[in-house]
């Protein structure tokens, strides 16, 4: 699964200055696709080939991302993660690299945190600090917006999908919610459909807490699930209404 996150950057004056140029010169190049544009509409007139369409189609896709008025960088697994806009840490500051020409580079420092506990934002950090310290790269794609005067960006990465490590072969943790006294019942079953343990957890506790302090309790009550099937080696079936 593909997630795409947004930031914002700070950047100083002279910097943002050879950005903005940078953007600039991206402008030239959209009028060089354009007139390529039309070289090749007046071509396929001339010889409707499969490989001019393909050529056209192609072309037309790059014009209409250059024309956005955005800086693209397809990310680069070889590359550590991108090769022209990339995230390091600079000093304890989190900032993207973005390379201008001739090995030469800015450092824009990244505004952003987490929204909340479940926010993908402190997925991404988790990856990239693992990847700095195991060397271990991956790919991600950096686009940057230009808007009202300041500059800002989003991410495009691929969630890794995780290891099955336990199954229902060993029995299951099975959990469901009953409204009446509203609590959270956790049964575990054996691999032949025999019960082995069952408890209750009250849920009374989470009524007319914040959707801020109910998110964070709902958190710490799915982790207390996990390390109870960890503890027993089952998978975790789940009843409950969405």
């Amino acid at each position: 699964m593909f997630v795409s996150l947004q930031f914002k950057l700070e950047l100083k004056k002279e910097d943002k200055e050879k950005l903005i140029k940078l953007m600039r010169e991206q402008s030239s190049a959209i009028r060089v696709a354009h007139n390529m544009l039309k070289e090749l509409e007046k071509e396929k007139a001339k010889n409707p080939h499969a490989q001019i369409y393909h050529r056209l189609r192609k072309l037309k896709k790059q014009w209409r991302e250059l024309r956005q008025g955005t800086l693209i960088s397809i990310g680069s697994k070889a590359d550590k993660g991108n090769r022209l806009m990339r995230f390091e840490d600079l000093n304890g500051q989190l900032c993207l690299r973005i390379t201008t020409g001739n090995r030469e580079f800015i450092y824009a420092k990244v505004l952003r945190e987490p929204s909340n506990s479940k926010d993908k934002w402190l997925t991404f950090m988790t990856m990239l600090l693992e990847s700095w310290q195991t060397k271990s790269y991956f790919a991600y794609t950096v686009e940057l917006k230009l808007r009202e005067g300041e500059v800002y960006g989003s991410v495009s990465f691929e969630l890794p999908m995780p290891k099955v490590r336990y199954t229902k072969e060993n029995g299951v943790i099975a959990i469901d919610t009953n409204a009446s006294p509203i609590h959270l019942a956790i049964a575990e079953v054996s691999k032949t459909g025999e019960l082995v343990s069952y408890q209750t957890i009250s849920l009374h506790n989470l009524l007319g807490l914040s959707q801020n302090s109910k998110d964070h309790q709902e958190w710490i009550l799915d982790h207390q699930i996990v390390d109870l099937a960890i503890e027993k080696g089952k998978a975790i079936k789940s009843f409950c209404k969405s």
